[in-house]
């Protein structure tokens, strides 16, 4: 991926026989911790990653939850998933899938243009009814947000994790202190000295170390 911080270093650096450490999943955006009756599970691009997993461990336990599936993409060949989607709706009479492709092409007959609104109305009409699982990227994500709060959304039903977010462009705190201050992490004997207002999680990525952490969002 170009600029991708990840899969660039594994294509530089990874070799065969390498020892990898990997840790479980982590964070709230879940249905397990976020139930609800009826779910509307809204992505965009790659973002589509994680409300696939909360639709599909809804299938496997033969939920009988009320779905809706909106997945936005740029052009059909773009759409993530897209056979395995149409075949659950199949599958199961409690899944409704819909796809938004912002481009037009004759390979697609389906909802084209930006979403908004109106189009979230006309995809899922009792969308005032359901809760909402936003997974995106830039500027997705603001865009659906601004839709919804448009339409009247309240956002006590609406849950939300970033794909993608931006590194290095963390709000800085309002206590932040006037000049550098050096901090040490405890496992590594790293020791940095952080610049006004920048936080520990961008302090541990200048540095190369992994910390266990939730979405930046």
């Amino acid at each position: 991926m170009k600029g991708g911080l990840v899969s660039n270093w594994l294509h530089d650096n990874l070799r065969p026989g390498h020892d990898i450490e990997i840790e479980g999943p982590v964070g709230r955006f879940n249905f397990d911790d976020l139930p609800c009756e009826k779910p509307l599970f809204l992505s965009g691009g790659s973002g589509i990653s994680p409300v696939k997993s909360m639709l599909r461990a809804l299938t496997d336990r033969a939920s009988g939850h009320e779905i809706r599936f909106i997945h936005c993409a740029r052009t059909a060949d773009d759409i993530v998933f897209r056979s395995e989607l149409e075949a659950l709706a199949a599958r199961f009479s409690n899944i409704d899938v819909s796809f938004d492709c912002s481009q037009e092409g004759s390979a697609w007959q389906g909802p084209t243009g930006r979403i908004d609104g109106p189009m979230l109305l006309r995809l899922a009409p009792d969308l005032h009814q359901r809760t909402l699982y936003l997974c995106g990227p830039e500027p997705f994500m603001p865009t659906v947000r601004a839709c919804l709060a448009e339409i009247g959304i309240a956002f006590s039903q609406y849950h939300e994790e970033s794909f993608g977010g931006a590194v290095g462009n963390s709000m800085p705190p309002q206590s932040a202190v006037a000049g550098p201050t050096r901090v040490r992490f405890a496992r590594s004997g790293v020791e940095h000295l952080c610049a006004p207002g920048e936080i520990l999680l961008d302090a541990a990525h200048n540095c190369h170390l992994y910390i266990t952490k939730l979405c930046r969002r």
